[in-house]
């Protein structure tokens, strides 16, 4: 793991208690910026203080309440999606968070933390804590061919897809998991107009890759802008539009 992202004892000592709301915003801004580049450069501050307001509710509801502690719950957002604590792709997160009562807050966040550490290593590798492969192969997919791969049992090609863009994932996960986020992608983007298997299946990988709810993550306000544009009546023109903001953005992230 690139030691940047790891949290040092002098930043321990930094984020002993939670302050008003401005301040810590103030030094998350500076810890994102240092830390996630990328993500601070897309964003800016707007966007962080919607993400970072978003994570001290959300780390609220679990108990975590020293700047440390929500700290910690806002790299995990940033790192694994803003609802990585309800993704059916991580269930030890929610079996951590929730099956540990008795714990103490502090060493509770640690465990969740080092446990997420340990997954993004064992699907990423050392070096990275974002897939940067697997969103290179979305931004650079054929859809053309995409969708006669797709023409003959979908779901089965889907699953293969997955396994291509994404195969150390597909490897950590029950096969089980990966069915499920499949039918839950395929009635997600039903409930936004999208019922081609092409269309379908771009939004599953998003999915697969971004985190369950990318498509209400301020981490990519983006999505949630075309998905909602109620302008974009036509299914082919807002699949158009989100295929070409989505290149646009990955163009500008990777």
């Amino acid at each position: 793991m690139n030691p940047a992202f790891v949290i040092s004892k002098k930043q321990i000592k930094a984020f002993e208690r939670l302050p008003d709301l401005k301040s810590f915003e103030h030094q998350m801004f500076s810890h994102i910026a240092e830390h996630f580049p990328v993500h601070a450069g897309l964003l800016g501050r707007a966007g962080l203080s919607k993400v970072i307001i978003l994570g001290i509710a959300k780390a609220k509801q679990y108990g975590f309440s020293t700047r440390y502690e929500v700290c910690l719950f806002i790299d995990m957002m940033i790192m694994l999606g803003s609802e990585f604590d309800t993704d059916i792709q991580l269930p030890f997160v929610s079996r951590l968070l929730n099956e540990q009562p008795s714990q103490e807050q502090l060493q509770k966040i640690e465990i969740v933390y080092k446990a997420s550490i340990a997954h993004i290593e064992k699907t990423l590798g050392k070096e990275e804590v974002f897939p940067i492969n697997a969103l290179s192969k979305i931004r650079d997919l054929d859809l053309n061919e995409l969708e006669k791969r797709l023409s003959v049992n979908f779901r089965q090609s889907l699953e293969e897809e997955l396994k291509v863009l994404w195969p150390e994932k597909c490897i950590d996960l029950h096969k089980n998991i990966v069915s499920n986020l499949i039918a839950q992608g395929i009635a997600k983007a039903n409930s936004y107009g999208f019922s081609k298997p092409l269309h379908n299946a771009y939004f599953v990988m998003f999915m697969f890759v971004m985190g369950h709810e990318f498509d209400k993550d301020p981490l990519y306000p983006w999505v949630e802008k075309v998905l909602n544009d109620p302008e974009l009546t036509d299914e082919e023109d807002k699949f158009s539009r989100l295929h070409f903001t989505a290149n646009a953005i990955l163009k500008k992230a990777l």
